[in-house]
């Protein structure tokens, strides 16, 4: 461990006239969460079995993140008329 504080240690000192990263919300950008989603195209015969599959498939993905009760509010937002 102490190795790796030392190489830390240099590559900062090496690289102090390069500013530190900054996180999108420190400078003032509103980022939104992504979600990333495994969707299979290959097994869906039409090309309305296949958006009918994305659509499934985004939607289970991002449920499948929340905590149950967001799920809940989730669906009944999502099915409401």
């Amino acid at each position: 461990m102490k190795d790796i504080n030392k190489k830390l240690e240099e590559f900062k000192k090496q690289n102090k006239n390069h500013p530190e990263p900054q996180s999108p919300d420190s400078i003032g950008l509103n980022v939104k969460p992504v979600v990333t989603i495994w969707f299979n195209a290959w097994k869906y015969e039409s090309t309305e079995q296949i958006w009918a599959g994305l659509a499934d498939s985004v939607v289970k993905g991002i449920a499948d993140r929340m905590k149950p009760a967001e799920r809940e509010w989730f669906y009944l937002r999502l099915n409401h008329h």
